[in-house]
This record gives C-alpha cells, structure tokens and sequence, in this order.
C-alpha cells in the first residue's frame, strides 16, 4: 500500500520535473493558481483513495407513508356496508317499478274500463229544451269519460244551435258530465227589404234569419248596414264593413256595462259612433277611445235628464270633454 502511495507521489514530482525544466531557462515557477489546484486535486485523490465511500451523494429517503393495513375486522365491516347500499338501491329502484307500473295500470283502467260517462247533466239554455240540445251533443254513453274533447263538442252545439253563445263542460267523476250552455246577452239585428229582420250576436255570428219580428228581449237593432247571404250558425258577412270595427266596439261597451236601455247603434264613421237609448235620446260617442267612460258619463246625464224631463228626445254629445250637451228635438 505504501509503495502505491509512493509511486503516485513520485509521478507527481515528475510531472512538476517536467514542467521546471520547460520553465527552467527562464527562471520561472509554475503560477500560484495552478500550484494551488494541483494541490488540491492531489489532496481530494488522496482522501478517495483512503476513504472511497466517504463523498458518494446520499441516497433520498422516501417520504410517503407505508399504506395502512386493514385488519380482517374492519374488512369485513367494509364490505357489509357495501352490500347493505346495494340492498337499498335495489329495494328503491324495486319500489320505483312497481309505483310506475301501477300508475301505468291505473291510467290504462281508467280510460278504458273505469270513469265510463253515464250521466249528463245539461243547463242554462232558455231557447232549446235539454231533448234539443242532448240531440246533437256528441258525446256517448259508456265511453271515457275522460276521452271526452271538449273544444270539438262546444264547436258543434254553437253550430248546430244558434242561440247557444259559448258551452262549459265539467267531468264530474265518477261517471256524470255536466254541460253549461249560454246564450247572448243581448241580440242584434238587422231590418231586411222584405221587413223581415235577421238576428245575430256580437261576433256577427247569426242566430236567425227571416223572422217576422224583432227579438222579444234585449233586442238591438245595427241600423245603416245590411249583410250579405246571412247563414244561421254561421258568421255573417257585411255588404260594406268599413264600421264592423266600430260596431264591434260599440256592442262589446255595452255588454260590459250591461245597458238594457240600449235599443238601437249605429256609425258614420271612426268618429261618428252612436247609441241610442230607449229609442229617444240619441247618444253621440265620437271615437272608441275610452268608450266605456264616455257612456257611463252620459247615462249618468240621462238619469238627471230623466228626472226633469222623462219624454225627452234628442241628441246627447259625450265626446270625451268636461262638458255633455243636450239638444232636445221638437
């Protein structure tokens, strides 16, 4: 070991040899730096030839923890709890088909064998007689009730029956159908060339043609227009309907303040609508802006008319301004 050690050292001497007698000519000495390196690098040799293991990098300990091992105890604890959760998906899941099938059972039973119509229930009408208008209604005995089409069956009595305005019906489980009818509240007509008059209702839709009289109650005459091949139960058609609009409006204020008084409307035009009350007092409107208003101010004038003078005939103006205008007629 030692003779290694030796020959080492003196294979150092000779490399420094060397480089003195390249240098030795000029009398120079081999730069500090490079003394100090060769030093040190013969000083780090040493120290691995003495201790080989001594500057090797250490190796990382591992910082995870080691798994926890479960013991059998808590495996088995693991283990039923899974399968109580599946036990209970299955009974909720289970629970959930039979609710569904049930549902559908029932809705199957119940249009076809249960809530079967065996009794109908018919009011409200003061024309036709219940015989009438259980006659044209379409709906059958021992059928669903449930099935029952409401908008197809209050189409065709409005049709095939006239004077029927609009129909409710209301299934009544677990077998009775109830069917409200309801007629205009007032009838308008027309006075025909051949003095027969023409009734209809405030959608124009005619009630009766070829009467020999005008209606007996809450009857309206629309004077200044005629219609064109008026149909029963069907919507009829004016010669000339630049005022429909007007008329349309004129009867819709009517209705909504229910004036019985009223037996006659007309109009001239957008600006020219009239009523007249009690075949008397001829009501001016002007436009149908705010028409409701304008009617109620002037009944309301009507009322102290009346009171002063119940024969009273002329022109009443309730325009829409502060001030209503009587002009009496002679």
């Amino acid at each position: 070991m030692k003779k290694n050690k030796q020959t080492k050292l003196n294979k150092n001497d000779s490399e420094l040899d060397v480089l003195n007698s390249e240098l030795g000519s000029f009398g120079l000495e081999p730069p500090k730096h490079y003394r100090q390196e060769r030093a040190s690098n013969q000083a780090y040799k040493q120290r691995e030839y003495d201790n080989p293991g001594a500057h090797k990098t250490p190796k990382k300990r591992s910082t995870s923890k080691p798994e926890t091992q479960l013991t059998k105890e808590q495996k088995m604890k693991r283990h039923k709890k899974k399968r109580r959760l599946k036990k209970k998906f299955r009974i909720i899941f289970s629970v959930l088909a039979l609710v569904l099938a049930l549902i559908v059972i029932m809705t199957v039973l119940s249009f076809t064998v249960l809530f079967k119509t065996e009794n109908i229930e018919i009011s409200g009408s003061t024309t036709y007689t219940n015989e009438q208008i259980s006659s044209v209604l379409p709906i059958e005995k021992n059928k669903s009730l449930l099935l029952i089409n409401k908008s197809s069956v209050s189409e065709k009595l409005i049709s095939d029956l006239p004077y029927i305005y609009s129909v409710g019906i209301k299934q009544k489980l677990p077998s009775t159908v109830i069917v409200t009818v309801n007629e205009p509240s007032f009838l308008y007509y027309v006075k025909n060339n051949d003095n027969t008059y023409t009734y209809f209702d405030d959608t124009f839709k005619v009630v009766k043609i070829n009467a020999e009289s005008p209606p007996d109650k809450n009857g309206i005459e629309v004077q200044k227009i005629a219609l064109s091949n008026p149909v029963e139960g069907e919507k009829a058609a004016l010669t000339d309907d630049s005022t429909k609009n007007d008329l349309s409006a004129l009867m819709a204020v009517i209705d909504s303040t229910y004036m019985t008084e009223a037996t006659a409307l007309y109009s001239d035009g957008d600006n020219e609508n009239y009523i007249v009350y009690e075949n008397r007092i001829t009501i001016k409107l002007g436009d149908t802006k705010n028409l409701e208003d304008k009617l109620y101010a002037a009944l309301a004038s009507v009322e102290k008319l009346n009171t002063s003078n119940p024969e009273a005939n002329g022109l009443l103006t309730s325009t829409g301004g502060k001030q209503i205008y009587f002009t009496e007629q002679k």
